[in-house]
């Protein structure tokens, strides 16, 4: 047998064997392969649609063995804010806290009046494009078509980088993101064919559509690559994460 890269090394202590790599590998080729489709009609998009959902069960279903270790928001919110006291963030008369039915939430501790301080924040703490070109995979931002090109994307992958790093300087900020939103990337089919009727029915079949297709194209893309400041994406990218 072959010497062992840094990369198998990774892959297998989250947890995927070589021929679960390769099962995920021919998932994530047929959801590319499906979503790439370039005809569109309402009955082949919910068809397309309703295809890859079921790739992406199974393929969420092989990738939960590199589902991060989570933390309740709420056991977050100290250690956040402690973060942003270190690092100069000014709060006016508000605090962080969880809330029956809204969640995590910014609460006031009193009347706030017109143009009263709520928040200020120094640039350097913030994740923009900027910190995202000038970090260790600002190169392969730079260098890929889609990236390069799509800010909101190329932020995302900013993101997830420094979220796989447990030694990221954002890390107080990381851990205190939600792990899911009320967007329609998070509804059933069922949920879905309750849009119908409404322009909103193809927006959320396009948007689901294209996240499947640029999670598949960048999954495929970071297997294939050597580039040791990949490393972090190449181990730990997975779809839930990616949406």
């Amino acid at each position: 047998m072959g010497k062992k890269t840094n990369k198998d090394s990774n892959l297998v202590r989250k947890g995927l064997t070589r021929v679960k790599r390769d099962e995920l590998k021919k998932l994530v080729d047929e959801l590319l392969q499906k979503c790439s489709y370039s005809l569109s009609s309402p009955s082949k998009d919910w068809e397309i649609y309703s295809e890859s959902w079921n790739l992406l069960e199974k393929i969420r279903e092989m990738e939960k063995s590199l589902d991060r270790l989570r933390i309740s928001r709420n056991e977050s919110l100290p250690s956040f804010v402690e973060w942003m006291t270190k690092h100069d963030v000014k709060m006016g008369p508000v605090e962080l806290a969880e809330l029956p039915l809204y969640g995590c939430c910014i609460k006031a501790k009193k009347h706030i009046n017109s143009g009263e301080l709520l928040f200020s924040i120094p640039q350097e703490l913030m994740l923009t494009t900027e910190t995202a070109t000038k970090s260790s995979i600002g190169h392969f931002i730079n260098n890929d078509p889609i990236l390069s090109q799509m800010p909101n994307v190329a932020l995302a992958f900013h993101i997830l980088n420094e979220l796989y790093d447990p030694k990221s300087f954002w890390k107080p900020y990381l851990d205190a993101l939600p792990s899911s939103y009320d967007t329609v990337m998070y509804f059933s089919p069922d949920e879905i064919t309750e849009l119908k009727g409404s322009p909103a029915f193809d927006d959320a079949l396009k948007m689901c559509r294209n996240i499947a297709r640029q999670y598949s194209y960048f999954y495929s893309l970071l297997q294939k690559s050597v580039d040791p400041t990949l490393s972090n994406l190449r181990a730990n990218f997975t779809y839930n994460d990616y949406r």
